[in-house]
């Protein structure tokens, strides 16, 4: 009785279809990758300050004060920088709802694959309402594909919150930062006394802009109403949607058939074929590489075991 030796292993070589079949799978893998979106505009600006307040004594018609946005700067959407100043401003008899000092204002902004804009806004020498006094009230934003932030800075502020007691305002204030307060109006000592609210580096935003105000004084009556803003930036970006391009090497097969299958695309190559690539770019309707790399490398290991389990019975 003869005894035959199994072999422990034999080495499977693959057909050149099989190589031919993984080397251009994996080569869809080494060329795949997503592309970054460019910021195609930017919307950038800045004001010194901007009011809207009413007086109304009772008696007779309200008198509105209003004036503003000065200085001011707005970039276009392709970019740009802008600068603009004023030596002082000044709103009601005497600067009683504005006096400032110097006003300046900036906006800068690039598009393209590193694209943002900044901008910012200060006023030196500030007193607002005769309440929210500061040596320097200025604010900041920037903006790009990554993300916005801003911040205001308040160099010296103090803030007559009653008509006995003042405060020191931080000189970096987390956003929308508020104080409520009352003082004496233009009424005098036996009239009501006057309601505001102050906020320090107020931050909204709209559309993907970020509006930062350093201060806004809000007066609530019941002589004046209306609001002053000084020192407001802007910024925001647009970017144009993301795209994944997909570029294969040279792939030849020769004498087998292959069939790879995704959601939504089929491949197949039979005999001779030269697959340059041609088409293959894709903006995220396409089927994924990594399933259809997953079926291709699952067929070339079946083929693998179809020949030896082949191979088995012709030497059995």
């Amino acid at each position: 009785m003869v005894r035959r030796h199994r072999p422990e292993g034999r080495r499977i070589h693959p057909t050149p279809a099989m190589v031919a079949v993984a080397a251009g799978a994996a080569a869809l893998v080494a060329f795949a990758g997503p592309s970054g979106a460019a910021v195609s505009s930017v919307s950038g600006g800045a004001f010194g300050y901007l009011a809207d307040v009413t007086v109304d004594f009772g008696g007779g018609a309200p008198l509105p004060l209003q004036a503003g946005p000065t200085p001011t700067v707005s970039l276009p959407g392709a970019g740009g920088s802008l600068m603009q100043s004023a030596a002082s401003s000044s709103l009601g008899p005497g600067g009683v709802f504005l006096a400032t000092g110097a006003l300046n204002v900036t906006t800068n902004g690039t598009t393209g694959a590193t694209g943002s804009v900044t901008s910012s806004a200060s006023a030196a020498d500030a007193n607002v309402f005769g309440v929210a006094r500061a040596t320097s009230f200025a604010s900041t934003c920037t903006a790009s594909e990554s993300g916005t932030s801003g911040s205001t800075t308040v160099t010296g502020g103090v803030l007559d919150q009653t008509p006995t007691s003042t405060i020191d305002l931080p000189a970096n204030p987390p956003p929308n930062t508020s104080f409520d307060g009352q003082v004496e109006g233009p009424g005098g000592p036996n009239a009501p006394l006057e309601q505001f609210t102050v906020i320090l580096n107020e931050q909204t935003t709209s559309g993907g802009v970020l509006t930062v105000n350093a201060i806004r004084f809000v007066a609530r009556g019941p002589i004046a109403n209306g609001f002053v803003t000084v020192g407001q930036s802007r910024c925001g970006v647009s970017a144009a949607a993301a795209t994944t391009t997909t570029r294969a090497g040279t792939v030849t097969t020769q004498g087998s058939t292959a069939t790879t299958r995704g959601t939504g695309t089929t491949a197949a190559v039979t005999g001779t074929n030269t697959n340059t690539g041609a088409g293959l770019a894709r903006t995220g309707t396409e089927a994924p590489l990594l399933p259809t790399l997953a079926l291709v490398l699952g067929a070339v290991g079946a083929s693998c075991w179809a020949r030896r389990r082949s191979e088995g019975h012709s030497r059995g």
